[in-house]
């Protein structure tokens, strides 16, 4: 029971407590556990909140055995993992006028996809590739874009979309072109690759399909209500589907070879995060309604 962080009766969060508060039940005493202990922090944003911006979620990725971890004001900070010291850092622009919510991880290489911070839109940005060692730049590849996406890597190739838009997939080795199409409305989250087909969301009602040889597009799946949902976060693979949502109140299980709708899940007020698989299931993040001490509340849940 050391290493317990639910309540192994009632299954309530404890951490690290010795004792449940909900059943009273009660952990072991004499054995001690790292697990929950707090083995070091830092912080690499100095300044306060961005005014005036919206929550900026950002993803912590792996390279060479470096944390690799954007922030809110455009910069990449790569640590060390046992001491949390930092190794480098750097602005994806000059001006502060990029962002990107994750690094894709190729080798030792990073490749980023900005976001445009400026008032003014910029038609010509770029997929990165940085050292990961040194932050240095190694290569570019052009768009005529504002803003493009994570890209998603599948041995020595990248997928990623821009907001022209379209979605890319680009040789690592050669740095060549494999092909680009057309696509719905741009999403910051990455494409995804599953039984050779890039599975793309966007920040619309449509989610599309393609094959990853080519690029042709084989399926287009849209949301119930096209006006108001949007398909836009990274999709989970299970079971032959793909699972579509958004910051809507509905999941979509969508069959991988035809596009067709296998089931729906709604939440009541909204999902809040990518779904993830894991083993048979299917986590998903709430915005749910509780119900305790006769009061009926909004809450968050999984």
């Amino acid at each position: 029971s050391e290493s317990l962080i639910f309540c192994p009766n009632c299954y309530h969060f404890i951490g690290m407590r010795a004792h449940c508060d909900a059943c009273h039940w009660t952990r072991s005493s004499g054995v001690s556990s790292a697990v929950g202990r707090l083995c070091w922090e830092t912080r690499i944003f100095e300044a306060d909140s961005l005014a005036d911006s919206s929550i900026f979620l950002t993803q912590i990725t792996s390279c060479q055995g470096r944390l690799v971890i954007p922030t809110e004001d455009g910069r990449i900070a790569v640590l060390d993992p046992d001491s949390g010291q930092q190794i480098w850092m750097r602005s994806l622009h000059p001006e502060g006028k990029l962002r990107v919510q994750a690094a894709a991880t190729w080798m030792d290489q990073l490749l980023l996809g900005g976001q445009n911070l400026a008032a003014l839109p910029s038609y010509d940005y770029k997929l990165a590739a940085w050292d990961a060692g040194t932050g240095e730049e190694i290569w570019q590849w052009p768009t005529s874009a504002d803003n493009l996406s994570i890209p998603w890597i599948d041995q020595d190739r990248a997928y990623f979309t821009s907001s022209e838009p379209k979605v890319y997939a680009i040789d690592l080795i050669e740095r060549r072109l494999c092909w680009s199409a057309v696509s719905h409305n741009w999403s910051p989250e990455p494409p995804v690759l599953a039984d050779e087909k890039v599975i793309v969301p966007s920040r619309g009602p449509s989610v599309a399909a393609y094959r990853a040889g080519d690029g042709q597009n084989l399926w287009t799946f849209a949301a119930d209500d096209p006006e108001s949902e949007l398909l836009h976060h990274r999709p989970a693979i299970s079971n032959g589907m793909a699972l579509l949502s958004g910051w809507g109140k509905r999941l979509y299980a969508v069959d991988l070879e035809s596009g067709n709708l296998r089931w729906r899940f709604s939440a009541k007020r909204g999902i809040t995060a990518p779904p993830v698989a894991a083993g048979d299931k299917i986590l998903v993040a709430v915005k749910d309604i509780s119900e305790a001490d006769d009061e009926v509340k909004p809450s968050y849940g999984l």
